[in-house]
């Protein structure tokens, strides 16, 4: 590709961004059901604790399930009282959405999370003039990624993808660009990743560009639609 053809217009920097989005501000309580795996001190005090058939919704449907209950007091007993009301959060990835195991309230939020965390820096842009844009982004991580994913291998596609739509999003939310469609954006954000040593070094350095193709800059539809004066 010949660099006379990408203009640098603005470069910003999102500093840790973020790799976590917080699905719910504090966790449910959740209960011993029959069937799951009991600790010793329950299953061995059977004078104490005893199963106790409850009412639920499940599916759609009204169903008996048997909780493991205090005898004493009647009250279920919880299996997960170190998490109860604190946050849970959940790693950041776009193969959750492509795969539908991210339900559409999970990833409306997930993404609103998302640009919650770009707004600063996309608000310190002044807005953009000059059309239409290519946008690369740097990601830069650490290769493996013991903190967020056990070392796990991870996929530069799957993890970007949220985050790039998000950003071409909040442009234009926020008034940087007047609208998203091919007119403005000849290349939306994608990835180029650049290896860090340490987690705390994660950023994403993001330009901007003019794009000064020919058949771009010659085209008759983008010089009427962007005002320009036709050769």
């Amino acid at each position: 590709m010949n660099n006379e053809t990408k203009e640098l217009i603005v470069e910003l920097t999102i500093p840790l961004y973020i790799r976590e989005y917080v699905k719910s501000k504090s966790i449910r309580a959740k209960y011993y059901r029959k069937g799951d795996v009991i600790p010793t001190k329950f299953s061995k005090q059977q004078d104490l604790y005893a199963w106790r058939a409850f009412s639920v919704i499940e599916d759609g449907k009204k169903v008996n399930v048997d909780f493991l209950v205090d005898k004493a007091s009647g009250n279920k007993i919880i299996s997960n009282p170190h998490l109860v009301g604190t946050e849970k959060r959940i790693n950041i990835n776009g193969q959750g959405i492509y795969n539908g195991n991210i339900q559409r309230q999970d990833r409306n939020n997930m993404i609103g999370q998302i640009k919650d965390s770009f707004r600063k820096e996309i608000q310190s842009l002044s807005p953009i003039t000059r059309f239409p844009i290519r946008i690369d982004v740097y990601l830069f991580d650490t290769i493996i990624d013991d903190h967020f994913s056990n070392g796990q291998d991870w996929d530069l596609d799957n993890r970007f993808f949220p985050y790039g739509k998000s950003f071409a999003d909040e442009l234009k939310k926020q008034h940087k660009i007047p609208e998203d469609n091919r007119y403005y954006i000849t290349e939306p954000p994608h990835a180029i990743f650049v290896p860090v040593p340490d987690i705390e070094d994660r950023k994403l350095v993001v330009k901007i560009y003019k794009d000064n193709r020919p058949c771009i800059v010659n085209n008759y539809l983008y010089k009427k639609h962007h005002g320009e004066r036709i050769n």
